[in-house]
């Protein structure tokens, strides 16, 4: 095959990422935490990602980040169809920035990528649109229906009070897309006898994790620090209930200051500061 001949099959192949979570965990008397890895596997969301790329008619490669137990789920995509399997080795839980860089690396020249919106452990799903942002490229994610129309995707995605929206997604080598799906969008087909016996022999590609992607900015879980409140004054508990209720006093509202807008906000910023939400 020449190179055009392989840059143009490349540029057909759909990705999709998965991620194996081991079985549950369990505790002996003796605080030893242990789990079983014949219980472990992928979400049913990530099991309908790999559906949805197969839907699509082009060749499916499938990575996988995570520790050498995750050969199992990608021995189950190629017994389903996947043409191309990759294990990214991650011996620890790498950040969601630092999955989304790896996976970016696997990826580069797929028109699409699918994934599925949540895992079966901490299921943050942020690694899709982290993903979309390390591969430049368009991003359609919580999405309830997928139905392909040739080179295109009319995708039904879920939005908050209920509401949906219809997004229209149209990869190509030039503008690539990156979506994430839920696992009702579909079921995976059940494989063939003869090529999940055939998987089990195949040699599944395994690349080092290497160095994690840049972390952009500083993020941390905020815990807001104890506050000394001093009790509701009252010789009832009705009296001490509206003390605590009460909005009419300026006690209950805060501070009462006038301010230019200059001086407010700079008062605003010292209080965060003395409050722990803003670093000295």
């Amino acid at each position: 095959m020449d190179t055009e001949s392989c840059s143009t099959a490349r540029d057909r192949m759909i990705g999709v990422a998965i991620k194996w979570t081991p079985g549950r965990p369990e505790v002996d008397s003796l605080g030893t935490i242990a789990t079983d890895d014949r219980f472990g596997g992928v979400s049913l969301a990530d099991q309908a990602a790999i559906e949805v790329a197969l839907s699509v008619g082009d060749a499916v490669r499938v990575v996988c980040v995570g520790p050498a137990n995750a050969t199992v789920a990608l021995r189950d995509a190629l017994a389903v169809g996947a043409a191309e399997v990759v294990h990214v080795e991650a011996s620890e839980q790498p950040s969601s920035q630092d999955v989304a860089a790896l996976l970016a690396r696997q990826f580069s020249g797929c028109r699409l990528v699918v994934c599925g919106d949540y895992s079966s452990d901490r299921g943050s799903g942020s690694v899709p649109a982290f993903l979309a942002a390390n591969l430049s490229a368009a991003q359609a994610l919580g999405l309830l229906q997928v139905d392909v129309h040739g080179d295109s995707l009319e995708c039904l995605r879920r939005l908050d009070g209920g509401r949906r929206e219809v997004v229209k997604v149209t990869p190509t080598a030039a503008t690539p897309a990156v979506i994430s799906v839920e696992g009702a969008v579909a079921k995976l087909r059940r494989a063939p006898l003869a090529r999940t016996l055939a998987a089990r022999d195949t040699l599944i590609e395994s690349v080092p994790g290497g160095v994690h992607g840049e972390v952009h900015g500083d993020f941390s879980r905020y815990r807001p620090p104890t506050r000394v409140i001093a009790p509701p004054q009252g010789a009832s508990a009705l009296e001490r209930v509206k003390s605590l209720t009460d909005s009419s006093t300026a006690k209950s509202r805060g501070e009462l200051v006038t301010l230019s807008p200059a001086d407010a906000a700079e008062r605003i910023v010292t209080a965060m500061r003395e409050w722990g939400y803003l670093k000295k």
